[in-house]
């Protein structure tokens, strides 16, 4: 009982860190994203992730409608400042790429658009990401959501860094 409470006063505060920035940042735009989107994403992508950022044909093709994908954005005064790119089949979602822009991370956009999408996927689902095993604030962004450790996937990364596999089950 005692863990319950816990997570349970842990999700009322992150949905009033939510509330507090939609209130005081009334710019701030979350909608579905389209194949007019792509240069935005790319340069956000190459900004944040050089030699392993996605080209601009991957952008583009993960951009174009689907039945089993989708990609949310975020936007303060009509600017794209983060992403999530998401398939799913079912009840199983995988998080292809996240981004915030360098300008706009630590200030709570990266929870937002995290915290949007699960509410929006069915109860039971399970979602699962591959994250840079050096990238400590994202892992500490996906533990406070629940995201757990699955394994490590050896030299995924193009300078040879592991990728940590990480896993969320929606279950309320």
């Amino acid at each position: 009982k005692i863990g319950l409470k816990i997570d349970l006063i842990s999700w009322f505060l992150i949905i009033l860190l939510i509330l507090i920035l939609i209130l005081l940042d009334r710019e701030l735009k979350i909608r579905l994203g389209s194949e007019k989107d792509t240069d935005e994403i790319l340069r956000i992508e190459n900004s944040l992730f050089k030699e392993d950022s996605w080209s601009r044909n991957m952008i583009f093709s993960e951009l174009k409608k689907g039945i089993n994908k989708k990609t949310f954005l975020v936007e303060r005064n009509q600017k794209l400042i983060a992403y999530v790119m998401i398939r799913f089949f079912g009840l199983e979602y995988q998080i292809l790429n996240l981004a915030v822009s360098k300008i706009e991370q630590n200030k709570g956009v990266g929870l937002l658009l995290l915290l949007f999408f699960l509410k929006k996927i069915p109860i039971n689902s399970s979602v699962f990401l591959e994250v840079k095993e050096s990238n400590l604030p994202a892992i500490s962004l996906y533990n406070k959501l629940g995201f757990t450790e699955q394994y490590v996937r050896n030299k995924y990364y193009s300078d040879g860094s592991n990728a940590l596999v990480l896993h969320h089950n929606k279950i309320n």
